[in-house]
């Protein structure tokens, strides 16, 4: 329970904006006792729990009420509840539902980021309002943010960070944001719009280009892994024959994937028995594979992704792999009889020698 109280209390007064030594001076206790309350090393006298809730803005059963939310359902009815309040015109009444509603869930961050997004809708309901109420708001929707950015669960605290940059530059605030973004980690969720947006804002337009063709050849790279792990769970050919199709339009549109459509296809092709175009498929992979290197598409990637002198076809350790393939897979037991077969495999092995 200790360890829980002394995580709260921490919590809480970092949410205030209160150091360990201020919120002692007002509890008539030093910073190294507080400091013991947040690390579980001791509890606070229970004559200053009313002060301490006092401190922290919120009260004494809240602040023992270690894992009390609300439930996605109160979430839900409260939001819908608040929403009509407002076009009701009983804005009033609807924030202090909220205030109610904050003190008796301190803990709730769901709860925090639901009444930041209300605030907005505030906000949006209100626009004659004079600036002075909406930079109110403003404040009150920062502060909710700011409680749920202290949250222990990472979903949580990185959509209330993405929120606060996304505040921050509508606010002119370029630096902010820019620390913000910095402080999620390198695989939370996409932040790519927001630093976009700060690099425009900041008149870095070079960079900006830069990490949004980074950002949309990484997309289009997940997106052919995707459609190839569909394939793989379709259990009807023809479906997945479709689905490699749809992967080669996104090949030739992007000039990305290497040209493995061809083989993704002809594996279709061969399960459907349709051995005349699995050999058509097999000659286009061949071709791709010894031809020139498949480039990114200079309309989409250009100055990013400029292509390389050097990369005149596929790379050898990829030509090596398909033609072991070509020689052991028992999917190509069928087709190794023919003319067109042994071609695709002689010219394979004739751009691997070319090479020692």
């Amino acid at each position: 329970m200790e360890n829980q109280l002394g995580a709260r209390i921490a919590k809480l007064r970092r949410a205030c904006g209160l150091t360990q030594e201020t919120l002692g001076g007002q509890l008539g206790v030093s910073a190294a006792a507080v400091s013991k309350w947040e690390t579980g090393a001791a509890c606070p006298d229970v004559t200053l729990l009313c002060p301490l809730a006092r401190a922290l803005h919120t009260n004494v059963n809240a602040l023992l009420a270690f894992e009390q939310t609300m439930t996605r359902e109160q979430l839900t009815a409260f939001s819908e509840a608040f929403v009509q309040l407002v076009r009701g015109g009983r804005r009033q009444t609807a924030l202090e539902d909220m205030e109610r509603l904050l003190a008796e869930y301190p803990g709730d961050t769901a709860l925090r980021l639901n009444c930041a997004a209300l605030m907005n809708v505030v906000e949006v309901s209100f626009p004659d309002e004079s600036e002075t109420i909406k930079a109110a708001w403003r404040e009150k929707r920062r502060a909710l943010y700011e409680e749920a950015a202290l949250s222990e669960e990472a979903a949580q605290r990185e959509s209330a960070v993405c929120a606060l940059a996304a505040m921050d530059l509508s606010e002119d605030k370029p630096d902010a944001a820019q620390r913000r973004l910095d402080s999620l980690p390198e695989h939370s969720e996409d932040t790519t719009l927001l630093r976009v947006q700060l690099l425009k804002k900041r008149g870095e337009m070079d960079r900006a280009l830069e990490v949004t063709q980074k950002q949309l050849y990484r997309a289009v790279a997940k997106t052919l892994e995707r459609l190839t792990l569909l394939m793989d769970v379709q259990t009807d050919a023809r479906d997945a024959l479709r689905t490699a199709q749809i992967y080669r339009q996104v090949e030739a549109i992007f000039s990305v994937g290497g040209g493995m459509s061809c083989g993704l296809m002809m594996q279709q092709y061969l399960k459907l028995g349709d051995t005349e175009k699995a050999l058509d498929c097999l000659k286009q992979m061949v071709e791709a594979a010894v031809g020139p290197a498949m480039t990114p598409n200079p309309a989409l990637f250009y100055p990013t992704l400029a292509p390389k002198k050097s990369a005149n076809q596929t790379p050898r350790e990829l030509r090596v792999m398909l033609l072991r393939g070509l020689r052991e897979d028992e999917a190509f037991t069928g087709l190794r009889d023919t003319q067109a077969y042994r071609e695709a495999a002689a010219r394979l092995e004739e751009s691997l020698q070319k090479e020692n």
